[in-house]
C-alpha cells in the first residue's frame, strides 16, 4: 500500500487548480490534450502533475464500477475511546475499505467498505465487527445511487476551475458505454491491470504491459475495452486540507422521498459537496463537504442547505483526521494547507 507524501506541500497557483479539474474530468487525458485545453507547454502539464502527485495532493483512479446488486457501504462505527486508533489502524489495512476517518473529535469512526465478494463484506460486517467486544454500535449505510455531477470532479470547490467550453474539449476524449448495453465486468486476467490503476489511474501502457504480461498494445487495447465499456471509472482523490479548506464534515440528511433524485442532483452541483449518495439505512441521503473554516461550514448547513426543499433533518458530523483516502494511508495532522 503506497503512503502520501509528508513533504511540504508546494504553494498552488491557477495552472494546478486548472490541472486538478481538468483530470477529474478525463483522468487518462494526455498531457498534449491537457496542455492545449490550459494553453500551457506539454512538458509543464506533465512537470506540474507530477509535483501534485508526489506531494500528496492529488491522485488519479481508475476502480472498477461497482457491482448493480452491491454498491458498497458507508459503516459507521462508535467504539470505546481507548480503542478508536487500535481498531482504526487494523481497518485502514484491509484492501476492501476504502477510505477512513475519524469523525466528532475522534469519537467515532467512519468507513467506507467495496469487497470484491459479498462473502468478504458480510464476513467483515457480521462476524468480526461484532465479535470486537470494543466496538459500541454500528450503523451501516447501503449505497443507492451516487450522485455526480457530469463533467466535474466529485470535489471541485476550489477556485479558477475550467469553462464548459474547456470541460467538452476533455470530454470529447471519452466515449462512454452504448445505453442499454450489458455492462462487461472485469476478469481474473484483467486484475493484474486493475490493481495498478486502482494505484495509479494514469499508469504507462507500459507499466500496465509489465504487470499484466501482456504486449503493450495488447494492455492498451484491453484498457480502452475495460473503460469505454463501463468496466472501469475514473476517479481524482484530492486533498482539501492542501488547497486551504482543511474543515469537513459528513451529513446524514433525511428527504422526502419524492424529493430525494431532484435534492441529490442539486446537493452534487454545490462546490461544498464532495460525495452526495441516496442510502439506506436511518438517513436516506449522505453527503461529504470541505470548507474554508467552520464558520463556512455552519452557512451551508443553515443557509444553503437549510433552505432546501425536501430537506426534513440533518445530522453534521465533522472530521476530525482522515486516516485513508484513495486506498492510501495519510494522517491529516502532517498535512499542512498550502496557500491559495
Amino acid at each position: 500500500m503506497l503512503e502520501i507524501a509528508t513533504s511540504a506541500p508546494p504553494a498552488l497557483d491557477a495552472v494546478d487548480r486548472r490541472l486538478m479539474h481538468a483530470l477529474g474530468v478525463n483522468g487518462r487525458a494526455s498531457f498534449r490534450v491537457i496542455a492545449s485545453v490550459l494553453g500551457i507547454s506539454e512538458q509543464t502539464a506533465a512537470r506540474r502533475y507530477r509535483r501534485l502527485r508526489e506531494t500528496g495532493v492529488l491522485r488519479v483512479l481508475l476502480l472498477p464500477a461497482p457491482d448493480p446488486a452491491d454498491r458498497g457501504q458507508l459503516v459507521r462505527l462508535e467504539v470505546q475511546p481507548q480503542s478508536v486508533r487500535t481498531i482504526a489502524d487494523v481497518l485502514a489495512r484491509r484492501s476492501d475499505v476504502s477510505y477512513l476517518r475519524l469523525m466528532n473529535a475522534g469519537a467515532e469512526i467512519l468507513f467506507g467498505v467495496r469487497a470484491r465478494a459479498r462473502s468478504e463484506r458480510d464476513f467483515l460486517l457480521l462476524d468480526q465487527l461484532p465479535r470486537t467486544g470494543r466496538v459500541l454500535r454500528t450503523t451501516v449505510y447501503s449505497l443507492l445511487h451516487h450522485f455526480r455531477t457530469p463533467g466535474e470532479a466529485d470535489w471541485a470547490g476550489f477556485p479558477d476551475r475550467l469553462s464548459d467550453d474547456q470541460r467538452r474539449q476533455l470530454e470529447a476524449g471519452l466515449q462512454l458505454q452504448v445505453p442499454d448495453q450489458p455492462l462487461l465486468r472485469t476478469n481474473s486476467s484483467d486484475q493484474a491491470i486493475v490493481d495498478e490503476l486502482a494505484l495509479d489511474g494514469r499508469a504507462t501502457y507500459a507499466r500496465l504491459a509489465q504487470v499484466s504480461g501482456m504486449s503493450e498494445s495488447a494492455a492498451a487495447r484491453r484498457l480502452e475495452l475495460l473503460v469505454h465499456s463501463g468496466a472501469l471509472y475514473g476517479d481524482v482523490d484530492i486533498a482539501p486540507e492542501m488547497l486551504g479548506y482543511p474543515a469537513g464534515a459528513t451529513l446524514y440528511v433525511n428527504v422526502s422521498p419524492s424529493r430525494v433524485p431532484t435534492v441529490g442532483t442539486l446537493l452534487a452541483a454545490h462546490r461544498e459537496t464532495a460525495f452526495v449518495a441516496a442510502v439506506g439505512g436511518p438517513a436516506n441521503m449522505i453527503a461529504a463537504i470541505r470548507c474554508r473554516n467552520v464558520a463556512q461550514m455552519y452557512e451551508y448547513v443553515t443557509a444553503t442547505l437549510g433552505r432546501v426543499h425536501g430537506v426534513e433533518h440533518v445530522e453534521v458530523s465533522t472530521v476530525s483526521r482522515t486516516i485513508k483516502h484513495a486506498r492510501s494511508r495519510t494522517d491529516e495532522n502532517r498535512l499542512k494547507p498550502a496557500p491559495v
